[in-house]
């Protein structure tokens, strides 16, 4: 008589006794436990889906895997447990990576659960892979390898680079971090808050020695240069989310006070022109840093009244609009046509409907007035490079195209406000604005024919 007993096939003696010489149960679990294989469809009695980051199924789905093994997990063992209670079988999971994760390296961290299974140890081939495993860890509550990667990084050497990485991790986890680790990198509430209160400190000091050597043009390079790199070292290097935000707040609180140098130009001009030049390189700044830092401080720019009102009355008037000097206009116009409108139609910067419309409604007129000056002004002779023409032939370009993602009753809304708002200004003003309706409007009536299929 034979019977199955974990997978093994045993023999009955005729005393209806399990034969002495056959392996005990303790030695065939062991056996059982190197034989655990991922991916083992015949003996794998869980399924788990990998769903990255982006929605797209893992290529390696399905995975076949142990219970036995996953109840190293206690996210895994409270999953299957929730599974069993309602009787599915075989149970299946769908976990969903990290965001910015690897799927791989969930199946990484799900093999060091099988070695630990099999009593053969966790190892890491390089402090980057245990740096890959360890938020996997924490996110399944893989409490062995969880202390495995912290032993591990503890005791080896780290180059500034995987020191920086390492203390960023550890802090964002939310895992206690093992004594020896803490005390080599230094983690201490106390110690951690001095160092920030001393950063929020030290970058007002840093840009204030940058605006006062805004006329030496080789140290202003040399330190916009330093500055750029520290900034987008620290958000592209995996900072601490505190330190990064220290970072964005001081470079917000900096282009609040170019804004208003500049709504005070009326007052100084020089210092209003040099406020809009680093106005511009605080933009850039932002772009190198972060994505959404450069979004926020454009829309800083763009949603001051109080500054549209100054440069609107002064635009319309044509004795004031002299005293925009070449530099000033050129850098207005970078900020709002070459940063802000090509963000707009590129993904950069993202808005909501009415505020595209309310954008175009109120900004549009103050550009093109600009861009006209530079063209009419004898200032504009001595621009390189053909710079009005070009930004001009942009201008119309980004405007058609964010025109067109409104609906045509809201372009035609906003040509006819242009229009009508023209017969408020001055001569001039109506002169120099009315060939730019006049391209815009050719512009998306081409883009709307051509999308119907006409002509």
């Amino acid at each position: 008589m034979f019977f199955k007993l974990s997978g093994s096939i045993y023999r009955r003696s005729s005393c209806g006794r399990l034969n002495s010489s056959l392996p005990s149960l303790k030695l065939q679990s062991a056996m059982d436990a190197q034989s655990f294989q991922i991916g083992d469809e015949n003996d794998g009695d869980v399924i788990l889906r990998l769903i990255c980051s982006d929605g797209v199924e893992y290529e390696g789905n399905p995975v076949h895997l142990h219970s036995r093994v996953l109840n190293k997990s206690n996210f895994f063992q409270a999953r299957l447990s929730e599974r069993w209670s309602l009787h599915i079988s075989p149970p299946e999971i769908k976990l969903t990576v990290l965001p910015n994760g690897v799927a791989d390296n969930y199946i990484k961290c799900i093999s060091l659960m099988y070695s630990s299974y099999k009593g053969t140890g966790i190892y890491f081939s390089g402090i980057d892979e245990a740096l890959d495993i360890f938020p996997v860890a924490s996110e399944l509550l893989f409490e062995e390898g969880i202390q495995a990667c912290m032993h591990y990084l503890e005791a080896l050497p780290w180059t500034p680079q995987e020191t920086l990485k390492i203390k960023s991790l550890l802090l964002s986890s939310h895992i206690s971090v093992s004594a020896d680790l803490s005390a080599r990198l230094l983690i201490s509430n106390s110690s951690f808050s001095e160092e920030l209160e001393l950063l929020k400190k030290k970058l007002p000091e840093m840009f204030s020695t940058i605006w006062k050597n805004q006329s030496h043009m080789i140290p202003l390079k040399s330190m916009r240069l330093t500055m750029e790199k520290k900034l987008s070292g620290i958000f592209q290097g995996n900072a601490f989310p505190a330190v990064q935000e220290v970072c964005r707040d001081a470079i917000i609180n900096e282009c609040s006070a170019k804004i208003k140098c500049i709504k005070n130009r009326r007052n100084d001009h020089n210092t209003g022109d040099s406020a809009c030049e680093n106005l511009l390189w605080l933009i850039d700044l932002t772009k190198l840093c972060n994505i959404r830092i450069f979004e926020t401080t454009l829309k800083l720019f763009v949603e001051d009244t109080q500054l549209l009102d100054i440069l609107l009355h002064e635009s319309t008037d044509i004795y004031r609009s002299r005293r925009f000097s070449e530099s000033f206009t050129e850098h207005l116009l970078q900020i709002l046509v070459v940063r802000f409108m090509k963000g707009l139609t590129n993904g950069d910067v993202i808005a909501s409907k009415s505020f595209r419309i309310s954008f175009l409604r109120i900004w549009v007129p103050v550009m093109a007035y600009h861009i006209c000056n530079l063209v009419s002004f004898s200032y504009s002779e001595t621009i390189r490079g053909g710079w009005p023409q070009e930004y001009s032939e942009r201008f119309v370009e980004d405007v058609t195209k964010v025109v067109g993602t409104l609906p045509l009753d809201d372009q035609k809304a906003l040509f006819v406000f242009w229009t009508n708002s023209l017969q408020t200004f001055q001569t001039r003003w109506k002169e120099a604005f009315q060939w730019w309706i006049d391209a815009i409007l050719l512009a998306v009536t081409s883009v709307n024919s051509n999308s119907l299929g006409t002509g």
